[in-house]
């Protein structure tokens, strides 16, 4: 059910009693250790990742697997064959960037602010544009009925928090 709503298969104003907020749209960003070569940079292309070694989640759990193979393919490389380790977890995903094992895609809206032996890189179009092929979107979903007074305070908090670290940026 997860991997149809994100490759939008599955309408969940469709889908029987369930009704969902939209809380924002961010875009992926490549997550990499901080004695990377690139890592001194303020963005990299996609095809600076090239040659790149990379850990991902894998077709099967991964949300956005297939959009990145597809625009990295569109690049001009296959990043599935230079795929070193599939796994099961983000905590692990992240102990392997950090021992140099390779690098990660993720989404922008990670909070990695207590990882400082991580970095979070922007990647940008040939033309210094930032990269929006992915989008990834952040819903709330939840039963139609009326909404219980937890879930109204989450989707709250939710919108308050993207909108003050959305403040802080600009």
């Amino acid at each position: 059910m997860i991997r149809a709503l994100s490759e939008g298969t599955h309408d969940p104003q469709q889908l029987v009693k369930l009704v969902h907020a939209r809380i924002s749209n961010k875009y992926g960003v490549d997550l990499m250790n901080r004695q990377h070569h690139l890592a001194d940079q303020k963005a990299v292309q996609l095809t600076d990742l090239k040659k790149e070694k990379w850990i991902d989640h894998g077709p099967e759990a991964g949300l956005f697997y297939a959009q990145l193979e597809e625009v990295c393919r569109a690049a001009g490389f296959h990043r599935e064959s230079n795929i070193a380790h599939y796994v099961p977890s983000f905590d692990l995903l992240k102990s392997m960037v950090r021992t140099g094992k390779g690098i990660a895609f993720i989404p922008a809206s990670l909070d990695l602010k207590k990882e400082s032996d991580l970095v979070s890189m922007p990647i940008i179009n040939a033309d210094g544009t930032p990269f929006k092929e992915i989008v990834i979107r952040h819903v709330l979903i939840h039963k139609s009925e009326q909404s219980s007074p937890l879930v109204q305070a989450l989707s709250g908090l939710l919108k308050l928090q993207i909108r003050q670290n959305f403040e802080r940026l600009l």
